[in-house]
């Protein structure tokens, strides 16, 4: 896989606060749809959605996600 560094960053600009997941009352699946359709118009290859998820979440999934 190559970095796709530069493409996660342009696309994790165009994300809005509301558009992150925070663990909290919102559901992991609708979120998820956004972020497919966000990283599929910015030609981000699937392989490259792991190196990008952290951009998706804020608050306690985030936490969460760098603890564990």
């Amino acid at each position: 896989m190559t970095g796709y560094s530069k493409e996660i960053v342009n696309a994790a600009k165009i994300y809005t606060e509301e558009q992150k997941y925070s663990g909290t009352n919102k559901s992991l699946n609708y979120k998820l749809i956004i972020f497919y359709n966000i990283y599929n118009q910015a030609d981000i290859p699937q392989e490259a959605y792991l190196k990008a998820f952290p951009t998706i979440l804020k608050g306690l999934a985030l936490d969460y996600f760098y603890i564990n």
